[in-house]
């Protein structure tokens, strides 16, 4: 599961003018979207978190990017 892909969205042009011309149901499904994408990455790291082994290690790594991205990503759409 740690390497796996997560298939979202396409992300809109990341321009708030652009962002805020969607409709609210589009913007309350993306924010859901990567809502749920962080918890199930955060589950995935509870699982895995204390395996040994440096590919393992290196995979949580990169998970823990992924939190820190979309949980960005999350709080600008929410900001709008």
């Amino acid at each position: 599961l740690l390497g796996c892909a997560l298939v979202l969205f396409k992300a809109p042009s990341s321009e708030i003018k652009v962002l805020k011309e969607l409709p609210s149901l589009v913007k309350d499904n993306m924010c859901c979207t990567i809502f749920f994408a962080v918890n199930w990455i955060r589950e995935v790291l509870n699982a895995f978190v204390d395996q040994p082994g440096k590919e393992l290690q290196e995979k949580c790594l990169i998970r823990l990017k992924n939190i820190t991205q979309l949980s960005k990503l999350l709080e600008n759409y929410l900001s709008i």
